[in-house]
Order: C-alpha cells, then sequence, then structure tokens
C-alpha cells in the first residue's frame, strides 16, 4: 500500500473508531442514568469506608454490613427499615475510624471489622442485637 493511502487508511479507522467510542461512552451513560440500587441504607455520621453483603442475602432480605469514619460499624437488614440500622456498634475500634468489614460466610451470626486502631474484631451479631434490646433475626 502506498504511504498516502495507508494514512487515509489509518485517518478513515481512527475516525471509525472514534465514532463507536463516542457510541458506546454514551449508551454507557444513559444505562448508568437509568439503573436503580435495589435498597439504600443511611445513618452514618461519616463517610462509608466499607460494606459487606451478607452471604444469605436475597431480594427479598437484604443484609449488609458498614463501617464508617464516625467509628461504628453498622448492620442493616431491609426488613427493619432503610434509616434504621438493625444494630450499631458504637466506637467498635476505641476512638479510631472503622476501616472494613467482611460477614463470615459459614456463620451469619459472626462479623469481622477492622480500624485505625491496628485491631481486627470479630462481633456475634447475636449479642450486638441482645445488648440493643432487639430481636434476632429469622
Amino acid at each position: 500500500m502506498k504511504p498516502e493511502k495507508q494514512a487515509d487508511f489509518v485517518s478513515e479507522s481512527a475516525a471509525i473508531l472514534q465514532q463507536q467510542i463516542g457510541k458506546a461512552s454514551t449508551s454507557n451513560v444513559k444505562a448508568a442514568r437509568t439503573i436503580q440500587p435495589l435498597v439504600r441504607f443511611g445513618r452514618h455520621e461519616g463517610t462509608v469506608n466499607d460494606v459487606s453483603l451478607a452471604p444469605d442475602s436475597i431480594s427479598s432480605r437484604v443484609r449488609v454490613m458498614s463501617v464508617s469514619d464516625d467509628k461504628t460499624f453498622a448492620i442493616w437488614d431491609s426488613r427493619a427499615g432503610k434509616d434504621k440500622p438493625t444494630s450499631l456498634g458504637k466506637k467498635c475500634h476505641s476512638n479510631f475510624e472503622a476501616d472494613c468489614c467482611a460477614w463470615n460466610p459459614m456463620d451469619m451470626n459472626l462479623v469481622a471489622s477492622g480500624g485505625h486502631d491496628f485491631l481486627t474484631k470479630v462481633w456475634d451479631v447475636r449479642a450486638l442485637l441482645k445488648q440493643n434490646g432487639e430481636p434476632n433475626p429469622p
């Protein structure tokens, strides 16, 4: 192929590629605007640093654990309401931010959190619910 023809081919290919990328990004933006969350939880007073979806969650019962810069962790159950955590661990890492959390996939009653106090802690959800005077989830 002659250099002039090769340059024309590259220019045409670049224009087609740019047009396709433009279409793809526009359709992604449109799709992103129409997606709605299944459920939203919120009552932390600081930035949420991590969330963990309970392995036994289903669309009719979503359970989530979240940790925050407000030094707490919360366990949310969609059946209890969206603005009220089922359990809230006040200052779960002393006076430090809580950074990460996870559910135990083998025992839904155990959750773990990690914080700026250099500690990893394991919590029994049943004990937290009892401490808050709330019934254990079924």
